[in-house]
């Protein structure tokens, strides 16, 4: 998606979840598909054994299993997509969040540098403070009170950025453009 920039209005930083997120969740697959071809395959033996079956019970076994890998690479490329395209744009003036939601509906919200009124930082246990990644929350005076960046790496080094960035808008004297009714 190409964001219409104001003038005066340059990107700084784009940012995505951390990338032991999509670890978790791969590994978190891959365990599933193994606990499921080993379940289909107990259900195989013990339904084959059960029953008389005419011809081989193996290429039911390859089907089953065919659809579970296909189901598989489906789920890897829903969120490996999630990932990829919920991102975080910052620029000299705001912060914007492109949000997925399914295939083919996103949402995206702003927050203005010049309202934000206080950041939070969230660490949530062993391995986020040691890899180092984390969730933000700001306090905003605009109509989304609070907003969130979540799952991203150096989230104490994006506190000061963002810091930086507000004391800059605070700065800066906010000029009211009027269009010519022209």
């Amino acid at each position: 998606m190409i964001i219409d920039l104001q003038a005066g209005e340059y990107v700084i930083k784009e940012i995505r979840k951390h990338w032991f997120y999509l670890v978790l969740k791969a590994f978190g697959l891959f365990f599933a598909c193994v606990l499921l071809v080993g379940i289909v395959y107990g259900i195989m033996n013990y339904v084959s054994d059960l029953l008389v079956v005419q011809g081989d019970s193996g290429y039911l076994y390859l089907f089953l299993l065919a659809v579970l890998i296909f189901l598989a690479w489906l789920s890897f490329f829903a969120f490996f997509t999630k990932y990829y395209l919920d991102y975080w744009i910052i620029t000299n003036r705001r912060i914007i969040d492109m949000d997925l939601i399914g295939f083919f509906h996103e949402n995206i919200s702003t927050v203005h540098m010049h309202d934000i009124e206080d950041i939070e930082i969230e660490k949530k246990g062993l391995f986020q403070t040691l890899i180092g990644f984390g969730s933000l929350s700001l306090q905003s005076a605009g109509a989304i009170r609070t907003f969130f960046i979540r799952d991203v790496p150096n989230p104490d080094k994006l506190k000061d950025e963002i810091f930086k960035l507000h004391e800059v808008a605070m700065e800066e004297p906010h000029k009211v453009i009027i269009s010519n009714p022209t």
